[in-house]
């Protein structure tokens, strides 16, 4: 199989994620190899060619709802372990990258139709561990990532931006010039500082 495919099938991963991912999408590139090696003499007078277990492998090598579950797993797959390879890089992306990163992955499996559980699983993992109203406030306040649709307008991200300055500056007078000048950078009219911006 290694001279018909050229080399292994799997390649161990740095986690079982990403083994499962590069064995499944490896698989995938060496399809139409892996159908090679099940036509081939070698493949026929070999004792594993009569036993169930071969059949079966077989069967799935020429099926094409199997090859086509295959590619959609490895789709799904590929979003979480871009964002997950860059995460684990030595250069570090700050927060407000790592949220574009998921906004963008969980647009990437709304559009695959992923099933509902690997949101939850993802939606939970998200909520526990790297969520914080701080990391959002600067994802909202970033400007490569604010002009974007539906970010600068979100309700949900405007309203832990307001969260989190009302922490820093509590009083009223603060607030108030804080939202005037939160209305002036979302539709670009001056940037935060700008004398102008504040009223």
């Amino acid at each position: 199989m290694r001279q018909v495919c050229g080399g292994d099938i799997v390649c161990p991963g740095a986690t079982r994620f990403a083994t499962n991912y590069i064995a499944l999408d490896s698989l995938l590139k060496k399809r139409a190899d892996l159908k090679k090696v099940f036509i081939s003499n070698e493949w026929s007078s070999h004792k594993l060619s009569r036993t169930v277990v071969g059949h079966e492998v077989e069967r799935l090598m020429f099926d094409h709802q199997y090859w086509e579950k295959v590619e959609k797993l490895v789709s799904i797959y590929e979003a979480l372990y871009t964002v997950l390879r860059i995460v684990d890089s030595e250069v570090v992306p700050t927060m407000p990258f790592v949220y574009e990163l998921i906004r963008l992955m969980k647009a990437n499996l709304d559009r695959l139709k992923a099933k509902e559980w690997v949101k939850l699983i993802i939606a939970d993992r998200w909520d526990r561990t790297l969520k914080h109203p701080l990391h959002a406030a600067a994802y909202y306040l970033n400007p490569n990532f604010q002009y974007k649709p539906g970010v600068g307008s979100n309700p949900e991200l405007l309203q832990v931006v307001h969260d989190v300055f009302s922490k820093l500056d509590p009083n009223a007078e603060g607030l108030f010039y804080f939202g005037n000048e939160l209305i002036i950078f979302r539709d670009a009219k001056k940037g935060f500082g700008d004398r102008a911006a504040i009223v």
